[in-house]
């Protein structure tokens, strides 16, 4: 069965990653919300990128971080398969390779830094509005405990605003 050709965006599209409450990837635009991805993989590891300095991390440490249950290669392979489903969906310049590792497009609008720039701003009410639900609420998947952990810590600091 051959996959699907890549999604087409218009110039107005916004790729938005929801990661309070029940984490997805969506398109936004003019005229409709379109769900890219739902909880799994592929969006957790938007989420730890979108979180990380410079938007940022090596590819080791994410195919560690998400399929730290096998072995390297194996691991390697479905950072790949991940990131190959991830450009499918939300477009090739989405996710740049670079020396460094994997960044994140600028392009990337996320509920978390939102909800951050309404609490710098001292919108209190825009941030309870924005406040939806836990960072990435009841996520668990196998070897995947490094995530796990890392958005547990997220999860408090989040809380604590």
């Amino acid at each position: 069965m051959a996959s699907p050709p890549p999604r087409s965006f218009r110039v107005s599209d916004r790729i938005v990653l929801i990661a309070l409450g029940v984490p997805r990837l969506e398109c936004v635009g003019d005229a409709a919300r379109e769900l890219l991805f739902g909880q799994g993989k592929p969006v957790a590891l938007v989420a730890f990128l979108a979180a990380a300095p410079r938007r940022t991390a090596s590819r080791e440490r994410l195919a560690d971080l998400l399929w730290g249950d096998r072995d390297p290669d194996d691991a390697r392979r479905s950072l790949r398969q991940a990131l190959w489903m991830l450009n499918r969906s939300a477009g090739p310049t989405f996710i740049e390779s670079n020396a460094d590792g994997l960044t994140i497009t600028p392009a990337l609008h996320t509920d978390v830094i939102a909800l951050e720039e309404a609490v710098r701003a001292g919108d209190l009410d825009g941030a309870v509005d924005r406040y939806t639900g836990d960072f990435f609420a009841d996520f668990a998947s196998p070897g995947a405990d490094e995530f796990e952990r890392w958005a547990s810590v997220e999860r408090a600091r989040l809380r604590a605003l």
